[in-house]
């Protein structure tokens, strides 16, 4: 998220980190970095998932059975939850769209389409 930069689902994550609705952990040690730090964390306990947009850390993710997130995945919930409008969400997917798989963007799209005309 902190070098997320003009990346779309940064800002949202950081809305929802200042919102206390995802809480960010850091790792002590220095000479943990990336991938290896974050599964640290995650096995200390005190974590439902993890989030990530990088296809071959979630490849690594399923393997070890552990429980993710992605980027449009987000974009879905808080939806649901109503921190964000069905519509607004579809924009955020729009602009995340070269950035995630085609297949999560249709699955996403679908499943915001359906909230959208819940919310009606």
């Amino acid at each position: 998220m902190d070098q997320g930069g003009d990346h779309p689902e940064s800002a949202v994550i950081g809305d929802n980190v200042k919102q206390g609705g995802l809480r960010v952990a850091r790792e002590s040690r220095a000479e943990r970095k990336g991938e290896d730090a974050v599964l640290r964390l995650y096995r200390k306990g005190g974590f439902d998932a993890l989030a990530s947009d990088d296809h071959r850390f979630l490849k690594r993710l399923k393997t070890l059975g552990i429980p993710y997130l992605t980027p449009g995945l987000f974009l879905v919930l808080m939806a649901r939850d109503t921190k964000i409008s069905a519509a607004g969400a579809l924009e955020k997917l729009d602009a995340l769209a070269p950035f995630i798989s085609r297949a999560e963007y249709v699955v996403v799209k679908l499943k915001l389409e359906a909230l959208g005309k819940v919310g009606r």
